[in-house]
C-alpha cells in the first residue's frame, strides 16, 4: 500500500514565495524525515506565480528551490506528484468566462452548463 503526503502551502497559497521563504517553510531535511517516518510518495501544491520569472526558469531562484525539492524527494525514493494550484487572480477569468456561458468545448463535444462526467467521456475518448 502506499502512503502519501502532502507538502501544502509550501509553493502554493501563500503571498511570500521568495527563496528565503521557501528554503524555511518546508526543508530539505523535512523531505528526508517524511521518508523515514514511512511516506513513499509527497505532493507539491504548485502555484503558477512559482514560474512567473523575469528571465529563463533556470535562472530563477524560485524554480531552482522547486527543482532541488524534486531532486532531494527523489534521491529519498520518495515519488513526487506536482499538483498546479493556480491563485485567485488565475482562477477568476475562468470564472467570469463560465458566468457569460462561453462554451467549453472538446472539439465542439461539451458546452456549459458542463458536468464533470461529461467532461470525463470527453477526453477520455480523446475527442
Amino acid at each position: 500500500m502506499r502512503q502519501g503526503i502532502n507538502a501544502s502551502e509550501w509553493f502554493a497559497q501563500s503571498k511570500d514565495y521568495s527563496p528565503e521563504r521557501l528554503r524555511s517553510y518546508t526543508t530539505l531535511d523535512d523531505i528526508a524525515r517524511m521518508r523515514a517516518m514511512g511516506f513513499d510518495q509527497v505532493r507539491l501544491s504548485i502555484d503558477p506565480a512559482i514560474f512567473q520569472c523575469d528571465g529563463p526558469w533556470s535562472q530563477c531562484d524560485r524554480v531552482q528551490v522547486l527543482d532541488e525539492v524534486v531532486a532531494k524527494a527523489l534521491s529519498q525514493n520518495l515519488a513526487v506528484i506536482i499538483d498546479i494550484h493556480p491563485g485567485s487572480e488565475l482562477q477568476a477569468p475562468v470564472v467570469e468566462q463560465r458566468r457569460l456561458g462561453e462554451k467549453f468545448t472538446c472539439s465542439g463535444v461539451v458546452s456549459p452548463p458542463t458536468t464533470r462526467s461529461k467532461i470525463r467521456r470527453c477526453f477520455s475518448s480523446r475527442c
